[in-house]
Parts: structure tokens; C-alpha cells; sequence
């Protein structure tokens, strides 16, 4: 999942910060200021396009759908970290620690959280006992042994190296 923000009249350009370093609620109050005041758009990629393309592949799809969802379109694309995806039309410059140093991105950054957080929550009332909301996606103890104990599940990706050692022991 891809975020991409272009700050037009957002108020509190100070306040954009790494979305790892601030509370969840401190994102949650930046995403509801950056949805009033700037122009966003978010993209994801799919399991299937994880198995099938690979992981940074499929990242970059979600990007080029975060951008194409824009309202505008900018002139300039920044990245976070030492990659542009390829076949990008419009002016993109890579950025390592983009994050910590450019408030658009930060700001795409939080954006992702918020919404990629929300998408987990969904997920784990869907799935229930895999600890989804509180784990965001990350292979943590107790998401494995529920993993081990109810399975795995369609949004798993079979490929992972982990998941598929899981699903091995099962036959």
C-alpha cells in the first residue's frame, strides 16, 4: 500500500514529521488535517500480485495507482528511500530518509499508516485471532502460533518463506 500527498493549503507543515517517530493518534489527527487541507491519493497492490510479480515489483504498482489517484497532477515526485519507480512519466527524484527531511513525504507517509492501520483493523474483525490490528502486517510471535494453530489464511502470502515452511508441516 502507497501513499502520495501534495500539500496545498495544510496548516501545520511543522507538525509532518516520520510517521514512525508520533502516536498513532498524533497520525490519526495529521490524516484528518491532510484529508481538509491537501490533495491525497493511495494505491495498493495485491497478494496476488506480490506471489506473481514480487514484493518490490508489486510496490511499485501501488505507488504508480497512489499517484494516478491523484486529483492533480504534480510536477515533481518525490520518493522515499533510493528508488524511482521505472516508466515514471512526470519529474521524480529519490530521496533516502525522505521521510525525516520532506514534509510531502512525510506526509504520504502518514497517510499510509492511518490507512494501512485502518485496513488491519478490518482484517482482524474479518479474521479473528490472528492479531491483525495490533501486529500491522509485521510477522510477530503471536501471529505466528495462531498461524500454526488456525491456519493460513487467503490473505497470506504463500510464497513467504515462513508461511509456506507453515503450510508444508500442514501435509
Amino acid at each position: 500500500m502507497s501513499a502520495a500527498v501534495i500539500l496545498k493549503n495544510y496548516p501545520d507543515i511543522n507538525h509532518l514529521k516520520d510517521s514512525k517517530i508520533l502516536t498513532s493518534k498524533k497520525r490519526k489527527e495529521i490524516f484528518e488535517k491532510l484529508k481538509k487541507n491537501s490533495i491525497i491519493g493511495v494505491g495498493f497492490s495485491s497478494i496476488i500480485e506480490i506471489e506473481k510479480f514480487n514484493i518490490l515489483q508489486a510496490t511499485f504498482f501501488s505507488m504508480w495507482r497512489a499517484i494516478e489517484s491523484l486529483k492533480e497532477i504534480p510536477d515533481l515526485l518525490l520518493f522515499d528511500g533510493n528508488m524511482v519507480p521505472p516508466n515514471m512519466k512526470i519529474k521524480s527524484e529519490a530521496i533516502i530518509k525522505g521521510d525525516k527531511l520532506i514534509p510531502e513525504i512525510s506526509a504520504a507517509s502518514i497517510v499510509a499508516k492511518v490507512v494501512r492501520d485502518a485496513h488491519m483493523k478490518i482484517l482482524d474483525d474479518k479474521y479473528p485471532g490472528y492479531n491483525f490490528k495490533n501486529n500491522a502486517g509485521y510477522g510477530v510471535k503471536s501471529h505466528f502460533n495462531a498461524l500454526k494453530t488456525l491456519g493460513v489464511t487467503p490473505i497470506h502470502r504463500r510464497t513467504f518463506k515462513p508461511i509456506h515452511n507453515i503450510l508444508c508441516e500442514e501435509n
